[in-house]
């Protein structure tokens, strides 16, 4: 959708820039407002059952304990560096694609395809990794695979990405996004498995916290 009203051309005007970026905001927010409609009216407030034994429990945990303990707990600290890198992927790739693809030719409307592709990919993937989840509850092996596949597609952008071929490194960054969006899917439920009985707010939150700081330290490094 920003290819529709943002492009290059408006960087020598910033009259007209400021004003295509602000028609923008406005067309997105109200089709995110539009989609929410159906949420708020029919999405229950919470379900009718809990979703695990954990989820049915208390959390009382502490800050200062619960970060002890999850600091002592060497599988979730393991747990923890390999999903910040692989979440730091999924951070801070949709901010650099512009810059990682100018060098090569690509144009506004390639960048634009790549980040649909990698979500497209990541979505689809997500659907059946959960699916597996679901029936064999193989954390672990999810995980180990997820990451090699992260490394081995992310190894590919340095020569899909040179290639300058839009179809090359569409298909390599649609796989990327098959391997690194659905970690979040995994990552969370065995979060909670490997720090039982903490809180699954705590545990997921202090995962989520400290990995987008890892994200944000990519972002901010990519020149």
């Amino acid at each position: 959708m920003p290819i529709l009203f943002v492009n290059k051309d408006l960087i020598d005007n910033q009259v007209t820039g400021r004003k295509k970026v602000a028609e923008y905001l406005f067309v997105q927010n109200v089709i995110i407002t539009l989609l929410s409609f159906p949420a708020i009216l029919w999405v229950r407030n919470i379900p009718p059952s809990q979703p695990s034994a954990i989820a049915g429990l208390v959390d009382v945990t502490q800050f200062i304990s619960g970060s002890k303990e999850l600091a002592q707990n060497k599988n979730f600290v393991l747990l923890f560096f390999v999903f910040s890198l692989i979440y730091g992927i999924y951070g801070a790739l949709p901010s650099i694609i512009s810059q990682l693809t100018e060098p090569y030719a690509y144009t506004d409307v390639d960048n634009a395809i790549f980040g649909s592709l990698f979500l497209v990919g990541g979505v689809i993937s997500s659907f059946v990794v959960g699916v597996i989840l679901d029936k064999f509850q193989n954390y672990k092996q999810q995980t180990t695979i997820l990451c090699i596949l992260s490394s081995i597609f992310s190894a590919f952008m340095f020569y899909c990405l040179p290639s300058k071929s839009t179809v090359l490194f569409g298909f390599n960054i649609f796989l990327l996004g098959a391997a690194v969006i659905p970690m979040l899917a995994v990552a969370y439920p065995f979060a909670c498995e490997l720090t039982y009985p903490l809180g699954e707010a705590f545990s997921n939150g202090m995962l989520m916290t400290l990995s987008l700081f890892w994200g944000a330290i990519l972002v901010s490094t990519r020149h």
